[in-house]
C-alpha cells in the first residue's frame, strides 16, 4: 500500500518578489542614468534586477514592506541561511542513517524548518503581508515532517535485506614496521641517538575462492515489459483459435517475457566485486588487531582463509543478526615457498616421446605441489597452535566489521528507485517539491537581504539615511520627500560632502517642473528624483527621508533651455 504523505496548501500565485510585474516606460533612456545608480550601488548584477523598474503599486509597496522588516530584524536571514545551508535528501552512504537517526526529534532539514517557523510565530503579528503568506504556508506543510519520518523507517528495513554475500576468501597477509610518531620529547630523545620505537603495521591481499551474491531487491523485476496475451486469445470460437495461431502467439508472448525476466534476475547477480575483498581484508585487519605483536609476527607471510557473509541472518543470534559483514576466521596456511630439499632425482627419460614426457612433467608437478601444499597446512597448524595459546577462542570467533564499499554499491545504490517507487513516490514528490517551494522562496529573500546590504553600504559611505517609501495605493497621484540624497553615485562617492537635496511640497500631478540658472542643480535634482522614482517604485530603499509616492508608468526628463 502507497504511503500517502500530509501536505499543507500553496498559495496561487505567491511571490515575494515577482519578477514578471509592468515596467515603467523610460521616455528618454538616454538621460536617464539607470546603469550608473545600478552599479553605484552594487546592485546591477542582482538576480532580482529583472524586477527592477516595476510600476505594480500593489506589488512595489509589498515588496518594500519585506524590505523594510529586513532592515529591522536582521537575525532572521541566520535562520534563513540555516535552513537554505541543508543537505539534499540523502541518496547514497550511510548520510541517510545520520539524517535520518531516529534518536534525534528531527532530521537536519526540519530542525532548521522549526527554528525559522518559531521565529516566524512569535513575530507573526508584526509580519508583512508576504512574510504572512510565507508563514501560513510553511506551517501547513509541518505535517509532512512524520510523512518523511514514516518513509525513512520503510526505507530502513527494506534496505536490510537489499542484498546476500557469502563466500570464502583467501587472504595473504604481511607485517610491516614504521617509526612510531610520537611528542618532540621523544623526537629529541631519537636525536640523541635512541633506537626509534616500531610499530607493526598490517597489509592484506585478498583473493576470492567461492563467493555468491545475489540483490534481493530491484526495481528490474516490477519493471519488466510484461505482455499481455491478446483478449481474442481466450474466445473458443475465434478463427485464429480454430487455425491454431493462437497458440502461437501465446508461446511467443510467453517467450518474450520468460527473457525479460531473465534479463531483469541477471541484472541482480553480484559478481566477485572490488567492493567485496576490499571490506573482507579491512574486516581481516580489524580481527588480527586482537592478538598480541608476538601471534601477529607468526602470520606475517601466511594466508587466513575466511568465511564471509553479509544480509544473511546469523541462526545463533537473537538480535542485529542482518545488514552487517560478518566474517569468521577457519584457518590459517603458510606461505606458498616451494621447498627445495625433495630426495628423489630424476631420470632425463630420453627416448620417450613428446606426449609421454608431458605426462610424466605434470605428475611430478602435481606431486611436488601436493607436498607442498601439506607441508603448508602442517606449518599452518603449528602457527594456529602457537596462536590459540594466546587467543584460544580465535579461530571460533565471528566477527562483525564496517562494510562501506558493500553499502555504497549493493546497499545503498537501491535508495535512489526506492524514493520513486510505488510505495512511496507519492511522498517523496510531496517532499522535493516542498523543498522546491522553500528553497525558491528564501532564496528570493536571501537576494533581497544582499540588495538591502549593498544599499546599506553605500549609505554608510555618504553619511546618508535609509529610507523605505510610502506607496501610495489609493489611486491619486502625488510625490513628495523631506530630504534625497543625489543619485549620480559615481560623483558623488568621490565629493567631500554630499548634500541633500532638501524637501519640496506635495505635488498633486504626475510632473515636476525646475526652473533656475546655469549651474544651480537643477540636473542633479532631476537625476535624483527620477532616481528615487525607479528605486522606489522597484520595491527598493532610498536615501533620504520620508519619500511619499504614487507608481508612474512613464518616467523621463526633458532639459528645456532659454
Amino acid at each position: 500500500m502507497a504511503l500517502k504523505p500530509a501536505v499543507g496548501r500553496y498559495p496561487d500565485g505567491f511571490h515575494l518578489w515577482d519578477t514578471e510585474t509592468p515596467k515603467m516606460t523610460i521616455i528618454n533612456r538616454r538621460d536617464f542614468p539607470e546603469n550608473e545608480i545600478l552599479t553605484g550601488l552594487g546592485i546591477k548584477n542582482s538576480l532580482l534586477a529583472k524586477g527592477f523598474g516595476n510600476c505594480d503599486p500593489r506589488e512595489a509597496s509589498e515588496r518594500s514592506e519585506v524590505m523594510r522588516y529586513l532592515h529591522g530584524h536582521p537575525e532572521l536571514m541566520n535562520k534563513v541561511n540555516d535552513l537554505l545551508s541543508c543537505p539534499e535528501i540523502p541518496v547514497a552512504e550511510s548520510e541517510f542513517c545520520t539524517y535520518f537517526d531516529p534518536r534525534l526529534e528531527h532530521n537536519p532539514f526540519w530542525e532548521k524548518f522549526h527554528n525559522l517557523v518559531s521565529f516566524l510565530g512569535v513575530e507573526e503579528a508584526n509580519l508583512p503581508h508576504r512574510l504572512k503568506v510565507l508563514y501560513d504556508t510553511l506551517t501547513s506543510f509541518i505535517g509532512l515532517e512524520e510523512s518523511e519520518r514514516k518513509m525513512s523507517e520503510v526505507i530502513s528495513e527494506v534496505l536490510k535485506t537489499t542484498a546476500v554475500i557469502e563466500g570464502i576468501a583467501k587472504v595473504e597477509v604481511s607485517i610491516v614496521y614504521e617509526e612510531k610518531r610520537g611528542s618532540g620529547q621523544e623526537e629529541s630523545r631519537h636525536h640523541k641517538g635512541k633506537e626509534p620505537e616500531l610499530l607493526p603495521v598490517i597489509e592484506t591481499s585478498t583473493t576470492m575462492e567461492e563467493m555468491h551474491g545475489h540483490r534481493t531487491f530491484s526495481f528490474a523485476l516490477s519493471e519488466t515489459r510484461k505482455k499481455e496475451y491478446p483478449s481474442w486469445t481466450a474466445k473458443k470460437w475465434h478463427p485464429f483459435v480454430w487455425l491454431g495461431i493462437g497458440k502461437l502467439v501465446r508461446s511467443f508472448i510467453d517467450s518474450h517475457n520468460e527473457r525479460e525476466r531473465e534479463r531483469a534476475y541477471s541484472m541482480m547477480i553480484i559478481e566477485n566485486s572490488y567492493e567485496v575483498r576490499e571490506d573482507v581484508a579491512f574486516g581481516v585487519r580489524q580481527a588480527l588487531t586482537l592478538l598480541d605483536p608476538s601471534a601477529l609476527q607468526l602470520l606475517a607471510g601466511t594466508f587466513l582463509w575466511v568465511h564471509f557473509a553479509f544480509g544473511i541472518e546469523v541462526v545463533d543470534s537473537k538480535k542485529d543478526s542482518k545488514e552487517k559483514l560478518r566474517l569468521q576466521l577457519l584457518d590459517v596456511e603458510s606461505s606458498s615457498d616451494h621447498y627445495k630439499d625433495l630426495s628423489f632425482r630424476y631420470p632425463s627419460f630420453q627416448g620417450y616421446s613428446k606426449e609421454r614426457r608431458d605426462i610424466i612433467t605434470k605428475a611430478q608437478e602435481k606431486i611436488r605441489s601436493t607436498i607442498d601444499r601439506q607441508k603448508r597446512f602442517v606449518q599452518g597448524a603449528l602457527i594456529r597452535q602457537k596462536i590459540e595459546i594466546g587467543k584460544p577462542d580465535f579461530f571460533q570467533l565471528r566477527f562483525v566489521v564496517p562494510s562501506p564499499s558493500i553499502d555504497r554499491v549493493h546497499k545503498w545504490g537501491a535508495l535512489y528507485n526506492l524514493y520513486r517507487g510505488p510505495e512511496l513516490g507519492e511522498t517523496f514528490a510531496a517532499i522535493e517539491n516542498f523543498r522546491k517551494f522553500v528553497s525558491h522562496h528564501l532564496t528570493n529573500l536571501t537576494r533581497m537581504s544582499e540588495i538591502l546590504k549593498a544599499m546599506k553600504k553605500r549609505a554608510e559611505e555618504l553619511k546618508a539615511p535609509i529610507c523605505f517609501p510610502e506607496i501610495v495605493l489609493d489611486g491619486s497621484s502625488v510625490i513628495s520627500f523631506e530630504s534625497l540624497y543625489p543619485m549620480h553615485f559615481g560623483q558623488a562617492l568621490k565629493a567631500k560632502q554630499v548634500v541633500p537635496i532638501n524637501g519640496i511640497p506635495e505635488i498633486n500631478g504626475d510632473m515636476i517642473g525646475l526652473t533656475g540658472t546655469h549651474g544651480g542643480g537643477k540636473t542633479v535634482t532631476e537625476h535624483t528624483i527620477t532616481g528615487c522614482t525607479f528605486l522606489a517604485q522597484s520595491g527598493l530603499p532610498v536615501f533620504g527621508e520620508r519619500l511619499r509616492l504614487s507608481c508612474k508608468t512613464h518616467l523621463g526628463m526633458v532639459f528645456i533651455e532659454g
